[in-house]
């Protein structure tokens, strides 16, 4: 199953969870069981909520559109962007993109995908720091382009693997429009 990965810099957070998700298809970790309260996800008719179209550049500087990415089902996830570095160690597949821009190009992706974003400076000692706290999801686009679940952290992998799993399949997909 060829799954399209992408994630926003700066933008967001899920952590380990997806890339572990994707990478290995576990359901298990560290991460709570649906039995501790979890919500596997909000899910939505196939064809009614158009994923927002953006246009970014990945890590590689080639430019990555969600337009670009119909035909196959994605994960959005919005992830910090230090995070790309633990890439190798979450051995994520080669289909796992960063979608990175400048932070007026990404306020506007946050708005249009629902991700609150509070940029916090402070100065200590003569240095400078800022520190990102942003909404943690990861939305499984269908292959036609729609939304059809939205995860909030924390959410098993195993469930986020098997929306996936769901939307490749067609059971949840809709035709293209």
């Amino acid at each position: 199953m060829k799954v399209a990965l992408v994630a926003g810099a700066v933008v967001v957070g899920v952590g380990v969870g997806i890339g572990v998700a994707v990478a290995q298809g576990s359901g298990g970790g560290a991460t709570p069981k649906l039995g501790a309260g979890l919500d596997p996800g909000t899910t939505f008719p196939a064809g009614t909520r158009r994923a927002p179209d953006f246009r970014l550049r990945d890590q590689a500087g080639r430019t990555i559109t969600m337009r670009s990415l119909r035909g196959r089902p994605v994960v959005i996830a919005f992830i910090d962007p230090v995070c790309h570095l633990d890439a190798v160690r979450w051995r994520l597949a080669p289909e796992w993109r960063w979608a990175l821009g400048g932070y007026p190009v990404l306020e506007k992706v946050w708005q249009q995908y629902a991700i609150g974003v509070q940029v916090h400076t402070k100065t200590l000692a003569g240095v400078t720091a800022h520190t990102v706290d942003h909404t943690e999801a990861a939305y499984v686009i269908d292959p036609s382009g729609y939304e059809r679940t939205l995860f909030l952290y924390p959410y098993r992998s195993g469930d986020v693997v098997n929306a996936v799993r769901r939307v490749s399949a067609g059971r949840s997909s809709s035709s293209q429009r």
